[in-house]
């Protein structure tokens, strides 16, 4: 958030304008000037900063028109340059960040979002015109959008996830007209169905629709555009609530201006964090991660590693089918035996839905591993302020 697309280096008179960084310095000097009645020198002192007289001084008019226009004619306590280039991730965020990308975050993300300070009100620089939401660009929007999603009302995601899980079941039944019964098509008791080798033949094609799926990912996609999750990924992208150990480096406040003077100092609250929102939007697609192919039967970090999720669900299934006494009520014949496998299929989707829903709800990581899928941002995202 340091870094503003805007800030284009102008020559004048020999001398570079100066940067956003560099702002910050004479910002924070011309602010203790009016607010503590000291000269420069004392001022630079309580910034904790340092100075460029030569490219510096001719800008203090300038940071004192800044100053009053965003805080008055009485500005009150002392305003330090945090001047950190790095801060440490917390270990929740910086695993969003290694789940998303595949590796840890770079220098750029590890920018904090605050640049000056006033006591406890920790203050994000932007200039007027727009800026990159954030300074990791795309990388640090894949965490952050991780984050956000499982921030946001598991109700969101549910009623997405179950609206394409029933759109994905139903896809499924539509195509298992294609499954051939085993030699003679007859399932007249539980042994006969597994000797004739019903088990292998049907998970097997179980598992591969579920890998050649993508309407789960679709989902993914759908609840990363929700109103609700867009709200918590700027929230997070402007304050850093969640990103950073050091409660220093989390932004409260946004302090907007020009050269020429003009400023605002804004409270980053729900009416703020809500009005930059509706300017922000995500490009955002899914590609195959690599392990698609074993992502619906590979259920290492879900269930025991040695488990099968597919298999397990046929075994359940089965089961659930010779308590109700289903296998009683099969006639020989090839219709009667492809009705009873369209049951037993009809449970052994509700029964792996039941068994990943809750993690692929509540864990984004998880969602994309179950689903075979990385997130890809198309562009960077930048905001009018």
């Amino acid at each position: 958030m340091k870094q503003f697309n805007t800030f284009i280096s102008e020559k004048r008179g020999g001398s570079g304008k100066p940067s956003g960084a560099e702002w910050e310095n004479i910002i924070c000097v011309a602010y203790n000037m009016k607010s503590q009645g000291v000269d420069k020198d004392k001022a630079i002192k309580l910034a904790d900063t340092t100075w460029k007289a030569e490219k510096y001084d001719e800008y203090l008019e300038v940071g004192d028109k800044i100053v009053k226009n965003a805080f008055g004619n009485n500005p009150k306590g002392i305003m330090k340059h945090f001047g950190s280039g790095m801060n440490n991730l917390t270990p929740k965020w910086e695993k969003y960040f290694i789940d998303t990308t595949g590796k840890k975050a770079s220098a750029s993300t590890k920018t904090p979002k605050t640049d000056m300070y006033i006591g406890n009100q920790h203050i994000s620089l932007k200039k007027y015109g727009g800026s990159q939401l954030m300074s990791g660009g795309q990388a640090e929007t894949l965490a952050t959008l991780a984050f956000a999603y499982e921030a946001v009302s598991p109700k969101v995601k549910t009623k997405a996830l179950d609206d394409a899980w029933r759109k994905l079941v139903t896809d499924i039944e539509k195509d298992f007209i294609s499954f051939k019964l085993p030699p003679g098509g007859r399932i007249n008791n539980y042994k006969q169905a597994i000797k004739s080798g019903v088990k292998d033949d049907m998970t097997n094609w179980v598992a591969d629709k579920l890998q050649k799926q993508n309407a789960m990912s679709q989902a993914l996609q759908e609840i990363l555009k929700t109103p609700e999750v867009n709200l918590e990924v700027v929230r997070e992208a402007m304050t850093g609530n969640n990103k950073f150990k050091d409660k220093l480096a989390i932004a409260t406040h946004i302090m907007k201006f020009d050269e020429t003077g003009n400023a605002d100092y804004i409270k980053i609250d729900d009416a703020y964090t809500q009005k930059v929102a509706k300017q922000t939007s995500f490009n955002i697609s899914f590609k195959t991660s690599g392990t698609g192919g074993s992502a619906w039967t590979a259920t290492k970090g879900i269930f025991k590693e040695s488990s099968n999720l597919v298999n397990n669900a046929y075994d359940d299934a089965m089961a659930n089918c010779l308590n109700e006494g289903l296998f009683d009520r099969v006639k020989s014949g090839v219709k009667t035996g492809a009705n009873f496998l369209k049951n037993a299929l009809r449970k052994m989707l509700t029964i792996i839905w039941n068994k990943v829903k809750s993690l692929v709800t509540r864990n984004f990581g998880m969602a994309l591993k179950t689903f075979g899928v990385k997130m890809v941002v198309k562009s960077k995202t930048e905001v009018k302020f």
